[in-house]
């Protein structure tokens, strides 16, 4: 069975973007291919946007049932489909809310309702909108005056839904506060005050960012650094003085952390222009000192800061760093001068050259050592020289990884395994006989059948979190199965619109660099009425959860760990937060030959799975 998908939704939506033609679908095909699956056609878009837009005509059910039955919280966010819904049912939808904005603001249900419903108050008719802004004033008021600053704190992040009438006293109710975290705040809403008084608010946020300029605590020191430029202009400078002053006394306290200094260097630009070259000067004695240490980690750092330092002396200090790299080159034995090899490409690239030829010198010497340890340490610093200076002894290393994954010990065929990364993708073909049947067979691992040896129709599978239904005999077909083709995921409306939103938006993840859209993939989808939940039919992707690829061997750990960060905070930039993100709803997928073998040469797709929990992020 194959996927259907779609670039483009059918709806404006705060959701999902226009619905473009289907050409668009075929221009991104490639991002929706998986690598051993028969290749995606128009039928199969159809097929997905059929289902689709079937559930939007529906939607409007679903919203109102959920609305009348449902906890007032979750009804208050399912608010976020009707955009989803057709236009024709729209108003009728925001006449249902109008009735649930209207209990959330009378407090019936908690805090989180009602400020979820003030929230929501341009969402609702807008022949209403402005009493109920009233309404929500007098409450932000209330919550203004609580003792908690929590609460208060709450209720200043929603002045922006206030009239401009009622949002300028709360804001001047924010800059009196006596908790500076709230101050800091209601800085950020001077703009949304009415415009005759913003002149005097601006000049009363002159101390409350001086205030947080001077506390140690960081979190103050940062949110006041950015409020410099709603500062009147004549006190911008003498606020910016004040940063001066935080920097200086870092960068000249002996006793303190690295970190602490390195973050504060990057302060620099931000202090007042007349003082920013005294404190690149000190920062010339903070690089000197660096390098003068121990610790290749030490000196490492301090290079990375020479283009800090002042400009004056950043010549003399290349100079010494050159000088301190020959020194560790010159370090023996090979396991100590190895890590001056780290160094190199902290010089500028002109300087570079001599420092990589007797790096290769060095690496020869030991790929042709006579114990086979040491052969596989000097392939570990292969790819810390670039690719030109590869080519000299790119034939030696993949001859000692050959004899590494020959060899009659596992733990070094494992050893050797873990060294893959350091060739280039071009030079691994050669690999692939020589990789276990072991690994090969966890890469097409999946825990989904482990509990069904035994054939079957459908199961529902064990897990926690949303209901999940396993498929295997089509009924009607002895031959035919669906087992490790396709799944049936169970999830409430709002977390399958999120999921959708981050699936269709291939045009988003290119951008960011991937070559394909690392989320679970969606076959079609329909309302069950019964359940009143929507059964979306995935595609299965056969591969281990990177939990489990990561406890049976450490092959690309450190690039799949990176994917899965990615893709975590790429989730967030999209506005998705997925709900429950840990190592068991991110797959492992290696490319496929065309008799369907993993090929573990290159490093695996990582996918993000399982959306059952999946809110707005906020962003």
């Amino acid at each position: 069975m194959k996927g259907e998908f779609s670039h483009e939704s059918t709806h404006e939506s705060v959701l999902s973007k226009e619905r473009k033609e289907s050409s668009v679908f075929l221009t991104h095909k490639e991002m929706y291919q998986l690598s051993g699956d028969p290749e995606l056609t128009q039928r199969d878009l159809e097929r997905y946007e059929d289902s689709n837009n079937e559930l939007i005509d529906v939607l409007p059910k679903v919203i109102t049932g959920i609305f009348e039955n449902e906890d007032p919280f979750v009804g208050l966010s399912v608010a976020d489909l009707i955009p989803e819904t057709p236009k024709k049912d729209q108003k009728a939808l925001r006449e249902q809310l109008l009735t649930l904005v209207e209990k959330g603001l009378n407090k019936e249900d908690g805090i989180s309702s009602c400020r979820r419903a003030i929230e929501l108050i341009d969402r609702v008719p807008e022949k209403e909108q402005e009493s109920l802004k009233r309404k929500a004033a007098s409450i932000i008021k209330e919550w203004m005056s609580d003792e908690d600053p929590f609460v208060r704190i709450n209720g200043l992040k929603l002045i922006p839904k206030l009239l401009e009438t009622d949002r300028t006293p709360l804001i001047q109710q924010g800059l009196m506060d006596e908790n500076l975290t709230i101050r800091l705040s209601a800085v950020e809403f001077i703009s949304l005050a009415a415009q005759e008084q913003q002149d005097e608010m601006k000049q009363k946020s002159v101390s409350i960012i001086e205030e947080g300029l001077k506390d140690d605590d960081r979190y103050f020191f940062e949110s006041a650094l950015r409020l410099i430029v709603q500062a009147p202009m004549q006190d911008q400078e003498r606020l910016r003085e004040e940063v001066t002053s935080r920097i200086r006394k870092v960068l000249e306290n002996t006793d303190g952390l690295f970190d602490q200094k390195e973050y504060t260097i990057q302060l620099i630009p931000q202090a007042a222009k007349k003082d920013q070259e005294s404190l690149r000067h000190i920062v010339t004695g903070f690089v000197q000192r660096g390098m003068d240490e121990i610790s290749i980690n030490g000196i490492k750092r301090a290079m990375m800061l020479i283009p800090e330092a002042g400009k004056k002396d950043q010549e003399r200090l290349k100079n010494q760093a050159k000088m301190k790299i020959q020194q560790w080159i010159d370090k023996t034995p090979y396991s100590i001068c190895r890590h001056g090899f780290a160094l190199i490409p902290l010089l500028p690239k002109e300087d570079q050259e001599p420092f990589f030829n007797q790096a290769v010198f060095l690496i020869k010497q030991e790929l042709n050592d006579e114990d086979f340890f040491v052969r596989l340490e000097a392939v570990e610093d292969f790819n810390l020289i670039p690719q030109p200076y590869q080519e000299r002894l790119k034939a030696q290393v993949l001859s000692i990884l050959e004899e590494g994954f020959a060899h009659k010990e596992n733990f070094i065929q494992r050893q050797t395994f873990d060294l893959i990364p350091q060739v280039p993708q071009k030079d691994r073909e050669s690999f692939r006989r020589f990789f276990p049947l072991r690994l090969k067979k966890i890469a097409v691992q999946t825990p989904l059948y482990n509990h069904y040896p035994e054939s079957f129709f459908h199961k529902a599978f064990r897990k926690t979190g949303s209901g999940t239904t396993l498929l295997d005999k089509v009924p009607g077909s002895q031959q035919e199965t669906l087992k490790n083709r396709v799944i049936i995921r169970h999830i409430d409306a709002l977390p399958y619109f999120f999921w959708k939103k981050v699936y269709e938006d291939a045009e988003f993840w290119k951008e960011k660099g991937f070559d394909y859209v690392p989320v679970e993939p969606i076959v079609k989808a329909s309302y069950n009425e019964k359940t009143k939940k929507f059964d979306v039919a995935t595609r299965v992707l056969v591969g281990p959860s990177v939990r489990m690829w990561k406890r049976e061997t450490s092959l690309y750990t450190e690039f799949i760990d990176g994917q899965v960060q990615k893709i975590q905070y790429l989730l967030e930039e999209l506005g998705v937060e997925h709900g429950h993100i840990h190592e068991g709803n991110f797959i492992v997928y290696f490319d496929r030959d065309e008799q369907g073998e993993p090929l573990l040469d290159k490093p695996p797709r990582v996918y993000v799975i399982d959306f059952d929990m999946a809110v707005s992020s906020g962003k």
